[in-house]
């Protein structure tokens, strides 16, 4: 439902957020690739795991510091404002009074795992958010820093939420502007009017009540990141490079490669950032395997050569002399006796294949020619054609045959529907 509604697109202050399908191009496969390399992010971020929250993973000496709920990956959520001009008012303002709990731990953690991130002013200055020791299930609130040196959750409440895990107070605030009640109070819009995802970031996850989010908003979220993030990205044309990579027939990583940089990194090249690509490799094989899924790239069937057909030689006549039908390394010669009326000699007249000087053609046989009787004086002067006769001979080996390929088109149309018919179930039901 989520896809279908993103695939149709959803207007806000001018913008048309619109997940891109191939529609109406009528390219399933571009569509299909589309789809692919969302779910290939979103199963690394989320799916795999059964969370809608981000949970805790950068380890520092064998330890998870619980301010990691600031930022990972060498991050800093709530310092990621808005840049371009004509966003720099989008982002959520910080509030450091804010108190947070994530809505729950991950079902697909598997043993011990640390606890859900939170966020929530100092108390005092030796207030540590503290560490989460693996080996003993334990933690403590000794002064811990996390990669960036925080010790502290004071103001770090917007870690990843959704299906892409949409993070910091950038892409959290442009949810909230032109989806969230921003939308709704500036502009009379907004798809959901009644959320405020600055003011409760774990809205995506929970409403305030406690209660699980709604699978809509987790997916509107993911989805709206990715149109607003990758596709719209302005310095790498996402549509464009999607094309090549379909019509290249699949073969080259830095496509997915790319895309992966962006949502994690928020740029392109290999030295724009010196963020690293986390789990570049697991992006990969999701991407390739969700492709598999869907029978892409689709297998081109080697057309099946016909049977070689027999040549054959048709018997010579006065407007059609055999000498002009024949392969250049073979020769006609001309029988003993010119054939003027059918009863000038006894012996039968015969043409004889001879080879040319230089080539080796053994036993050519020699094939008769039966010479038309008249059977009445109408017949003796107006001549007939001669019935004609097929002679057999075999070509020199150098002349190769070369097999006439068979069309594929019906074996090429039979997958494209079937491909055809999954992915418009996929997209549209």
């Amino acid at each position: 439902k989520s896809l279908k509604e993103m695939a149709k697109g959803i207007s806000s202050d001018g913008r048309s957020f619109k997940f891109y399908v191939a529609y109406p191009e009528g390219r399933l496969d571009y569509g299909m690739t589309s789809v692919a390399a969302f779910l290939a992010n979103a199963m690394t971020e989320s799916i795999v795991y059964d969370t809608c929250d981000e949970f805790n993973v950068d380890m520092v000496t064998d330890r998870y510091p619980l301010s990691n709920s600031c930022g990972q990956n060498n991050r800093s959520y709530q310092d990621e404002v808005c840049t371009n001009s004509e966003e720099v008012d989008m982002s959520c303002p910080v509030d450091v009074n804010m108190e947070v709990v994530s809505s729950g731990y991950s079902t697909g953690m598997m043993g011990r795992a640390p606890p859900p991130f939170s966020c929530g002013p100092k108390a005092h200055s030796a207030d540590y958010s503290g560490y989460w020791e693996s080996k003993t299930g334990t933690s403590s609130k000794t002064a811990y820093s996390n990669a960036r040196g925080r010790t502290d959750t004071e103001g770090c409440c917007f870690w990843g939420r959704g299906a892409l895990l949409t993070r910091g107070v950038c892409d959290i605030g442009k949810l909230n502007y032109y989806l969230g009640k921003r939308a709704f109070t500036e502009r009379g819009e907004g798809k959901f009017p009644t959320i405020d995802f600055c003011a409760f970031p774990e809205a995506t996850c929970a409403n305030e009540e406690g209660k699980e989010g709604t699978e809509e908003i987790k997916w509107i979220t993911g989805l709206f990141e990715w149109v607003d993030r990758i596709q719209s990205y302005r310095d790498w044309d996402y549509i464009d490079n999607l094309k090549k990579f379909v019509d290249g027939r699949m073969k080259d990583d830095s496509f997915i490669d790319t895309v992966s940089s962006i949502i994690t990194r928020g740029c392109h090249s290999p030295d724009c950032s010196l963020l690293e690509v986390t789990m570049r490799e697991e992006r990969k094989k999701n991407f390739m395997k969700v492709l598999d899924i869907f029978g892409l790239p689709e297998e081109i069937v080697p057309p099946t050569p016909s049977p070689i057909p027999k040549q054959t030689i048709p018997k010579p006549t006065t407007s059609s002399p055999v000498k002009s039908i024949l392969p250049p390394s073979l020769s006609l010669t001309k029988p003993s006796s010119p054939i003027s009326t059918p009863n000038s000699q006894n012996k039968e007249p015969t043409i004889q294949l001879v080879p040319t000087p230089n080539e080796n053609i053994e036993d050519i046989p020699s094939q008769p020619v039966q010479p038309s009787t008249p059977t009445d004086t109408a017949m003796q002067t107006q001549p007939t054609a001669p019935t004609p006769t097929t002679i057999t001979t075999v070509l020199p080996t150098k002349n190769k045959l070369i097999p006439v390929e068979t069309n594929s088109s019906f074996l090429l149309a039979s997958s494209w529907w079937i491909i055809s018919l999954t992915t418009m179930y996929v997209l549209y039901y």
